[in-house]
């Protein structure tokens, strides 16, 4: 806390460094929610049966 009032401008440069924060968190969350959805499609893929996922003549009849 500080021991003075903060001018506007101080004011408004610290909601901007607070925004880009959260943009900056919020883009990370997403990139790692993604990540962790990749890896449980991979898993899913590997682990799986084969037959479930390509099914015989899938490609070309």
């Amino acid at each position: 806390m500080p021991d003075r009032p903060q001018t506007q401008l101080d004011q408004k440069d610290a909601e901007d460094r607070r925004a880009a924060q959260l943009r900056a968190f919020r883009r990370n969350q997403v990139f790692g929610l993604l990540l962790f959805a990749a890896a449980i499609l991979a898993w899913w893929y590997f682990h799986a049966d084969k037959s479930w996922i390509w099914t015989p003549n899938w490609w070309r009849p």
